[in-house]
């Protein structure tokens, strides 16, 4: 297959974790693989120029991708999400005419922020890849073709810890963008009273936040590491427990578990919230902890740090659920051979 995608920004996590990790196998496939990014970011601007003039600039750059990818012949283009942080859709529908197959790749709930744009890319798109299957629900009620293919991780990149650190306290960690940090505030009750038992350090793997959590209990340490593509799994790999905090609301109901996946896959025990695909990842002190109260949250964590047969437990368990269902390696030949087979069938409708 001869595949285009456009991407939402090299470092923008829907990009590093689903279209350039599936690029890459489908590359050692065989298959013909080019990616034009976003520039400035998707949802990002260029501080110097400003905000309006970097979407001008985004717009002019994407265009000129446009007709770029005119000249070539493509048998799918690949759609992240959406071209633009914004409501219009017509550029997005005009892709269709790049290729003989257009999708989109859809894991988070941006439908929600543009109802009336993602219900118009549904009718003109042809399959609709889902990552998890409450996404692909939304998408089937307006009566689009949809497969669920999962956020994955390539595993070779993960080793999995085999016991907790031996540091002087235990350290806890939390990996994902600033605009997520106010989640941290669900667990804060359960933190503090867990950091009266046994005090131990709260590593935040992340942008330069304009301002860190705080705790009024001072046996809580907060750490925070400048997030770095090329450090940030040796930065996350200290970490005793890993914790996805979420609250219950239709936006975090359709997130697709990332940072959850990437302490499992390093054998890093996992405390969540039960919201969305977490209920569907973890199973209770099997292979991680779901936290609903604030004593799920104490409890949690004080077993952790005190259980070492079962922090050793679920860190297996946690490691052999990626492998068993979050490997990119065989979602990306299940996917290929989706699009092949989707391509054969609507050449053979044209004939």
């Amino acid at each position: 297959m001869n595949v285009l995608f456009f991407a939402s920004g090299r470092n923008v996590p829907s990009t590093r974790f689903r279209i350039e990790p599936l690029a890459n196998e489908w590359r050692k496939a065989g298959h013909l693989c080019r990616i034009f990014y976003s520039y400035p970011e998707k949802y990002d601007y260029l501080p110097y120029l400003g905000f309006r003039p970097s979407q001008w600039l985004k717009r002019a750059i994407r265009a000129g991708q446009s007709l770029i990818a005119g000249t070539h012949s493509w048998d799918v283009v690949y759609l992240e999400r959406e071209l633009f942080d914004a409501p219009d859709f017509e550029w997005d529908c005009a892709l269709a005419r790049l290729a003989n197959l257009f999708v989109v790749d859809i894991d988070d709930a941006v439908f929600l922020r543009y109802p009336t744009k993602f219900t118009q890319m549904a009718r003109n798109v042809d399959l609709v890849i889902a990552g998890n299957s409450l996404i692909a629900d939304h998408f089937k009620e307006l009566g689009t073709a949809t497969t669920i293919v999962p956020t994955c991780l390539n595993l070779e990149k993960y080793t999995a810890r085999q016991s907790p650190c031996s540091g002087e306290k235990p350290t806890v960690g939390w990996i994902g963008v600033t605009g997520n940090l106010p989640y941290l505030e669900i667990a804060a009750k359960g933190l503090e009273q867990a950091a009266a038992v046994i005090p131990f350090k709260l590593r935040l793997i992340t942008g330069t936040p304009l301002e860190l959590p705080k705790f009024s209990n001072p046996n809580i340490e907060v750490e925070h590491i400048p997030w770095n593509p090329e450090t940030d799994l040796q930065e996350l790999r200290q970490c005793d427990i890993g914790i996805m905090p979420l609250s219950d609301d239709p936006w975090s109901r359709h997130k697709c578990g990332l940072k959850l996946l990437q302490y499992m896959a390093m054998g890093i025990p996992a405390i969540a919230s039960p919201v969305g695909v977490n209920c569907q990842i973890i199973q209770h002190r099997h292979n991680g902890w779901l936290a609903e109260t604030t004593r799920d949250w104490t409890e949690s964590l004080l077993e952790g740090f005190t259980n070492r047969s079962l922090w050793e437990k679920i860190s297996q368990s946690g490691r052999r659920t990626v492998e068993e269902g979050f490997d990119i390696t065989t979602h990306a030949q299940r996917l290929a051979n989706q699009l092949s087979e989707k391509i054969k069938l609507k050449q053979a409708l044209k004939q």
